[in-house]
């Protein structure tokens, strides 16, 4: 099974996306709009698990998310990934002032690296922070028949999310795109440290 770590995007939030990105959703019918009940943060995307391999990461992710916080980011700017002529995936970077956001992901890599050598497994994970810099992002729209490029979109999107809960996911990939099934939710703490 495909597996990922996210945190989703507050219902109202997504909404207020939604709405802030309608006209540009008009402009480009043809790419492939992430419906409002997908939108999320990627924190760690492992691809394809055993049972054994999606309990572990279960685990780990319990753990870095005990006694953590919740996280707050705001809206950043429009970006298309990967950077350049190749981009297959329109997204809005998120702001992480505090940085807590790049810690949290810190924590719950190693608590995977962790779980996984007291198991000798080895779960692959999508990056490695040593070598990449976590970005984070929410993807709006996946290249189709027509180019991704970057949109003329004068209109700046506001938002700030609170988010209080990291979700272990499965994604299941079909002709319309991929659903995501919640396999464990973990609220994050609201007087943690």
């Amino acid at each position: 099974m495909r597996i990922f770590v996210a945190l989703p995007l507050p219902q109202v939030c997504a909404e207020k996306l939604e709405e802030q990105t309608f006209s540009l959703r008009e402009l480009n019918p043809r790419w492939r709009w992430v419906p409002e009940d997908n939108l999320h943060v990627t924190l760690i995307f492992l691809g394809e698990v055993d049972r054994r391999g999606a309990e572990l990461v279960i685990r780990a992710t319990a753990e870095a998310a005990h006694d953590e916080p919740p996280l707050e980011l705001s809206a950043g700017e429009l970006i298309t990934l990967p950077y350049g002529s190749n981009a297959r995936v329109l997204a809005l970077r998120l702001e992480d002032a505090g940085k807590r956001l790049a810690a949290f992901v810190r924590k719950l890599e190693y608590a995977l690296e962790t779980a996984a050598r007291a198991e000798n497994s080895r779960v692959k994970q999508s990056r490695d922070l040593s070598k990449r810099a976590f970005k984070p992002h929410i993807t709006l729209a996946r290249k189709g028949p027509a180019p991704l490029t970057l949109p003329e979109f004068d209109q700046m999107i506001t938002m700030s999310a609170f988010f209080d809960c990291v979700t272990v996911y499965q994604s299941t990939l079909l002709p319309e795109g991929a659903a995501y099934t919640p396999l464990e939710v973990f609220k994050l703490k609201e007087n943690a440290p």
